[in-house]
């Protein structure tokens, strides 16, 4: 074989490389880093979208604070992102730093229930598709 015919099965394999390879290296590299860099007291949002804030680090596991008094154990590679601090610093106690519906008092009176949407459905003696036609 002479080179012309190696290079389709070069120009391929750099393909590979530089499309799959190498980004894959880098996000282990980054989640690497990531996992390194966590420290109690950060505010954090795993890869299953649960905020909380970090609690001790050790042995490969996060204990993660997700409500007042709620603590969960998690591998530290189920840590997606470190949160910025909030820009007034740490939340208030009680208080979330995304901040919730309990941040704020309640105002008026809620809106009243849509009648096209029912949670219930249809009743038992509701006709099925091929009931209603049969007459």
């Amino acid at each position: 074989m002479t080179l012309l015919e190696l290079l389709p099965f070069v120009a391929v394999a750099l393909a590979f490389w530089l499309l799959i390879l190498r980004p894959a290296k880098q996000r282990r590299d980054a989640q690497a880093r990531l996992v390194a860099s966590l420290a109690a007291g950060q505010r954090v949002m795993t890869a299953g979208g649960i905020f909380g804030t970090v609690r001790s680090v050790q042995d490969g596991r996060v204990t993660l604070e997700v409500a007042p008094g709620v603590a969960i154990e998690l591998v530290a590679p189920a840590i997606a992102e470190i949160l910025p601090e909030p820009a007034g610093g740490a939340s208030a106690p009680g208080g979330s730093a995304l901040g919730d519906a309990t941040d704020q008092p309640a105002t008026g009176d809620p809106a009243p229930p849509d009648p096209a949407s029912s949670e219930r459905g249809p009743g038992p003696d509701a006709p099925t598709t091929g009931e209603a036609d049969r007459g």
